[in-house]
């Protein structure tokens, strides 16, 4: 008896509870504020590559920013 009570009100309210849909909001113009030349740099970042060459390791250090070898093959 229980069960059913439970069922007809979670149904009920189902049904009487306003349904709302989503609307978009009107766009809103952006100004920009920090102009493209600013002098904002970005820290280069780098990472080492490692080769095994004549049961030998050597590392390379690389400049992901610029995408370019920064040290030559270095013995480890």
């Amino acid at each position: 008896m229980k069960r059913k009570f439970l069922v007809s009100i979670i149904i009920a309210l189902f049904f009487l509870c306003p349904q709302t849909t989503a609307m978009a909001a009107e766009p809103v113009p952006v100004t920009n504020s920090v102009s493209a030349d600013s002098g904002i740099t970005r820290t280069p970042a780098y990472e080492w590559h490692y080769m095994w060459k004549n049961d030998k390791l050597y590392k390379r250090l690389y400049c992901t920013t610029t995408r370019e070898y920064i040290s030559d093959w270095i013995p480890v």
